[in-house]
């Protein structure tokens, strides 16, 4: 794990809490439970925090733990061939753990509301958490009047909206038709809904999971009389509380970090954005911000994304290899080595090894690691040029979300959590940048740069496509020039006489060499064929060739802007474009995980 110094810190992971009281009759032990939920989350996050595969982090299951132990059999091998497989870290160094910045969200300010947040600061006291409260801002604060019902409504509505985990305050009534409907509404939000009854406060409290009617229910019952409440424990692990609070720390300290290779990485793209402000006519000074806070954690992301990218590849790839080769193993056994059985052993060595290969690259996620780092690094890379421009925010998340609702969207723990971070960053930076200055730093060092990369990745993807077009082609024609030489009989010797007891000649050895590929060489069109497609050369150049004329049409428009608010309008469509693009990546790549060819 990099402890290294010249790293930033990490940035707080905001836990939204939300408590909701809809029983209306609290007292102290309700107060009293409501604050051992929240210390209960606290100490279950801070645990999983200071030992990750402990009780209350992420406990391996036993067929994780094969896997883990695959890993360490597979590391020096592929480490052979460069390839190396991330150790974790024995230790979690502290400065590197990801902290937790308390919110809570109530829905009235009352003297029962205000107890609730005396008696959870209390318990925060001489804790390293911070924690705030935010009431509902349409709220008459100071005032215990009970508030308009419709007001009521539109305040629980806004804590449930913005709670990742909401502690509910309710007697379990299900009379009041009011009562069903919300319960409803907050169980399709997907969240954490950990119900207290005030009325049974000697009961522990749990995870309200979903109101159903039971079979043994009689058919003169009402619908609402005939609900039953369902209830599971509350989760004993930080992943079972918050995933993009787990996800988060997980990446935070992720043990593929290289510090040497991040820090080279960090050292180049200075140079780079130094160059680009000095060429546009601006300070160095005007970017030091950037440089400072946004340039290491993007550095970091990339270089995670690359990482995981080749192991991807590499577990991808030799997939289809081992399956090609177990082919070739059994065949050659047949045809040269009848007698020598034990040769089969390696057919069935080529399938463990795909298998392993394939449990390891599932277990340490090889595959969403390199989708999410990508499309991080991706956000950064844009932050570190739109920063530039003041009083200019877009929200990428809502952009490339409207484009495709069913599919999978990006994770966002990480923008969510490093947002903040741009603010800072945009409050840093001086405004005070002329236009052609500013356009100059924008176009040539951002939107022209992604331009001609696509421009140069239209080359690299056909030539690869082209290389791989001619080895399928190539071992196509061999495949039929031996189904040729089979028709003439080259690949037929003749057994009227005894083979084990004459050596065999050249034509008998050609003929087996014959059959031997006839069999081997369509297993082996058919993995690259495989790594052709899951690779997608042809696809990725022709998205390339577009999004190439895209961005330049966007060059020639920001490049006419005459104002400033023309400028951001023109930013504004280069970063739509290229959100949308990075969040199809995604979504079209999700689809590609690790899975078995079959034998």
């Amino acid at each position: 794990m990099n402890t290294n110094n010249d790293q930033p810190e990490n940035r707080p992971y905001e836990l939204c809490i939300g408590v909701l009281d809809r029983s209306n009759h609290c007292d102290d032990a309700t107060h009293d439970a409501v604050s051992n939920v929240v210390e209960q989350i606290e100490t279950t996050l801070q645990s999983a925090m200071e030992c990750p595969s402990g009780k209350t982090g992420s406990p391996k299951t036993f067929l994780q733990r094969c896997d883990t132990w695959l890993a360490k059999i597979a590391r020096p091998v592929l480490k052979g061939f460069g390839y190396e497989i991330p150790v974790p870290p024995r230790r979690i160094c502290g400065s590197r753990q990801t902290p937790v910045a308390w919110k809570f969200l109530f829905s009235e300010q009352c003297s029962n509301t205000q107890n609730i947040v005396d008696q959870i600061t209390e318990n925060f006291k001489n804790k390293s958490s911070t924690i705030h409260s935010v009431t509902w801002p349409g709220t008459n604060v100071g005032t215990s009047q009970d508030p308009e019902p419709h007001a009521s409504s539109l305040a629980e509505c806004w804590v449930l909206d913005f709670s990742e985990i909401l502690i509910l305050i309710w007697d379990g009534n299900l009379e009041r038709e009011e009562n069903i409907a919300f319960i409803e509404g907050a169980l399709k939000q997907g969240g954490h809904i950990v119900w207290i009854n005030p009325s049974a406060t000697e009961q522990s409290a749990c995870l309200l999971t979903s109101l159903s009617i039971p079979e043994s229910a009689g058919e003169g019952l009402s619908e609402f009389a005939a609900l039953e409440i369902n209830t599971s424990p509350l989760p004993q692990h930080a992943v079972g509380w918050s995933r993009r609070f787990h996800c988060l720390a997980a990446y935070h300290r992720d043990p593929a970090e290289n510090s040497d290779a991040i820090k080279a990485s960090i050292v180049s793209h200075t140079k780079e954005l130094r160059k680009s402000a000095v060429k546009a006519g601006l300070s160095e000074e005007s970017i030091q911000p950037l440089i400072e806070k946004l340039l290491p954690i993007y550095a970091r992301a990339d270089h995670l994304a690359a990482v995981y990218q080749r192991l991807y590849m590499l577990s991808a790839k030799w997939l289809f290899r081992f399956s090609a080769l177990a082919v070739s193993i059994v065949a050659a056994q047949i045809l040269f080595f009848p007698d020598q059985l034990w040769i089969i052993s390696f057919e069935i060595a080529a399938m463990l090894a795909a298998l392993g290969l394939m449990r390891i690259a599932r277990n340490e996620a090889w595959h969403e690691k390199w989708l999410n780092n990508r499309h991080f690094s991706e956000w950064l890379r844009t932050h570190l040029f739109t920063s530039m421009l003041k009083d200019y925010q877009t929200d990428q998340r809502v952009v490339a979300s409207e484009r495709l609702p069913f599919y999978r969207c990006p994770d966002n723990w990480f923008i969510d959590t490093y947002r903040p971070l741009i603010e800072e960053v945009r409050q840093e930076i001086s405004h005070d940048s002329q236009l052609d200055h500013l356009k100059r730093y924008l176009i040539d060092g951002w939107i022209d740069s992604q331009a001609n990369w696509h421009a140069g990745n239209v080359g690299r993807k056909r030539g690869s496509a082209h290389k791989n077009h001619m080895i399928g082609s190539t071992l196509f024609g061999a495949t039929l020039l031996m189904a040729v030489l089979h028709l003439w009989g080259v690949g037929h010797p003749d057994h009227h006489s005894d083979v084990q007891q004459h050596a065999a000649g050249i034509e008998e050895l050609a003929g087996l060499g014959i059959t031997f590929l006839a069999i081997i060489l369509p297993a082996w069109g058919a993995a690259v064929h495989a790594v052709g497609n899951m690779l997608e050369h042809d696809r990725i150049a022709t998205r390339s060739e577009h999004m190439s004329r895209v961005l330049k049409q966007i060059v020639a428009e920001a490049e006419a802007a005459n104002s400033i608010d023309e400028l951001k309008h023109a930013i504004a469509h280069a970063e739509e474009v290229m959100a949308t693009e990075n969040h199809e990546w995604l979504v079209s790549l999700s689809f590609r995980n690790i899975s078995s060819p079959g034998f």
